[in-house]
């Protein structure tokens, strides 16, 4: 009788199968979160942004944006915000094994930096297989100290979200300006995924340092400024005659 009582009442929360897609914000994550098992998404964004509490579960960064790992997970409604992040975190440090640490470490990089550029691999492209070779592009930049001049980066510090970028949104004055500031910005941009930061860390051996949408849900790369410019204008063309159909 006690269990028809709590369907009858509604006061009993069930186990739901929650995703996080690759690519996903804090915030967005905190939208669906609030949707589909009624977590209160203020709450979420707050703790998730608590350098205290990551500091308190192991996490050396001021926010789990990036370490929210993507995948399928069983949570129940209404869990707590601390929870809920808890069990994203320990599934990426589940994921982020002693191989992958000691890959990192021969890369010379640190974890935050690679997840960083999983991130903006992710934002760059959905094609798993186009990854390693976008992955290689930005390697070759930062060996060369060549700005990354990453346009998901600008996305992210957005206020409205994402559209269409202008020449004056790349002058905005943010750390996470890779127009504007050489390096890697100070950390991730979303939750990558593993596609992405496998690509991070073991990046396609090319000569690539330009790449740009081929109008067709991938990219044309290319190894001198002439040859993207040339590409720049073929995109162009492409959209200017899907516009003008």
């Amino acid at each position: 009788m006690d269990l028809l009582d709590l369907f009858i009442s509604g006061e009993c929360d069930f186990q739901r199968t929650l995703t996080i897609n690759p690519g996903q914000t804090i915030k967005w994550l905190a939208h669906r979160l609030q949707k589909y098992v009624y977590i209160d998404s203020v709450e979420f964004i707050n703790l998730a942004n608590s350098s205290t509490f990551a500091d308190s579960i192991g996490l050396e960064q001021k926010t789990f944006e990036g370490y929210l790992f993507a995948g399928d997970y069983e949570i129940y409604e209404r869990s707590s915000p601390r929870e809920a992040i808890s069990l994203f975190y320990n599934a990426f440090k589940e994921f982020y094994n002693d191989s992958l640490l000691e890959r990192t470490e021969k890369l010379g990089f640190t974890t935050n930096e690679i997840i960083t550029l999983a991130s903006i691999i992710k934002g760059e492209t959905d094609k798993v297989d186009e990854m390693p070779r976008i992955s290689g592009v930005y390697h070759n930049r930062l060996r060369i100290g060549m700005k990354l001049q990453a346009d998901p980066t600008i996305q992210y510090i957005l206020p409205g979200g994402w559209r269409r970028l202008t020449f004056k949104d790349l002058e905005i004055n943010s750390a996470y300006n890779t127009y504007k500031y050489f390096g890697l910005p100070p950390g991730p941009i979303n939750s990558p995924g593993k596609a992405a930061i496998l690509a991070a860390l073991y990046p396609e051996k090319n000569n690539y340092l330009y790449f740009v949408a081929d109008g067709i849900g991938g990219h044309l790369f290319s190894k001198t400024l002439r040859e993207h410019n040339n590409n720049v204008k073929k995109y162009r063309k492409l959209m200017r005659e899907r516009k003008s159909n």
